[in-house]
């Protein structure tokens, strides 16, 4: 087996732990983050890419930097996860954004109550996890 092969198996590891605990946080809804993993290897390392707020899922964010909580393309955003996650739709979704952004505006992200999803008591650090359980 090559080098390269090596780092792609240990590449398909960490990804499929990165999912597996970003599932256990209770960050799953689309699926569109888990299918946007993908590996580059060559004989020198692997590097593992994904969309870019998996980022921010994996840091958390503090609340003094979100600087425009309530900007029109992030209300749109929140609309429609409320939409898909909650069900909610026209002003009521809109309104329920409103108030997820004025959360995050104060407690930062995660929030407090958004810890109800997670299977694993947390909501951070999935890729830290998913390396440390892929040694």
């Amino acid at each position: 087996m090559s080098l390269e092969n090596t780092y792609r198996k240990i590449g398909e590891l960490v990804n499929q732990k990165c999912v597996d605990q970003f599932a256990l946080q209770g960050h799953k809804m689309t699926g569109a983050f888990e299918e946007s993993l993908e590996l580059m290897t060559d004989e020198k390392g692997v590097s593992c890419i994904g969309n870019t707020y998996g980022i921010y899922v994996n840091v958390g964010v503090k609340p003094s930097e979100i600087k425009h909580p309530f900007a029109r393309a992030r209300i749109e955003g929140l609309t429609r996860f409320v939409e898909y996650r909650m069900g909610l739709s026209g002003k009521e979704a809109v309104g329920v954004a409103f108030a997820i952004a004025r959360t995050h505006k104060e407690e930062g992200m995660p929030t407090r109550g958004s810890y109800q999803y997670s299977d694993n008591g947390k909501r951070t650090d999935f890729v830290d996890d998913a390396i440390e359980l892929a040694e």
